[in-house]
């Protein structure tokens, strides 16, 4: 897994960022290998942003690439974008993961087919 945290100042009005986020956000959550986005608001140091959980780095980069990412970041509504990268470690993170289920088909059908008796 890879840990994509993207930050930016909100340069325009919040109730026009807030209804933007919503009419985006089933376009996210149909991104190739993103297990799971966290928007992020701050809202007394206009500070927002998403904290994205993904299957791999590649699928990172794919979305770093992409026209949706763009869409917010390189629009006047934002400034002083920040992008921070890390590497997870994979074990621990599985076993805290607390609500958020596995949405990657791999892992889908790993946890269906634990306990299944198929074997």
């Amino acid at each position: 897994m890879h840990l994509q945290v993207i930050r930016y100042r909100l340069a325009a009005d919040e109730g026009d960022y807030l209804a933007l986020c919503e009419r985006l956000a089933p376009r996210f959550a149909d991104v190739p290998g993103l297990l799971a986005k966290v928007w992020l608001r701050d809202p007394a140091g206009r500070v927002y942003g998403g904290a994205y959980l993904w299957w791999d780095q590649e699928s990172s980069r794919r979305f770093a690439a992409s026209d949706l990412l763009a869409e917010v970041i390189d629009s006047p509504r934002v400034t002083d974008v920040e992008v921070t990268e890390f590497a997870v470690l994979d074990e621990p993170t599985r076993v805290t993961l607390g609500i958020l289920a596995p949405r990657h088909p791999f892992e889908q059908a790993a946890a269906s087919s634990v306990g299944s008796g198929g074997d």
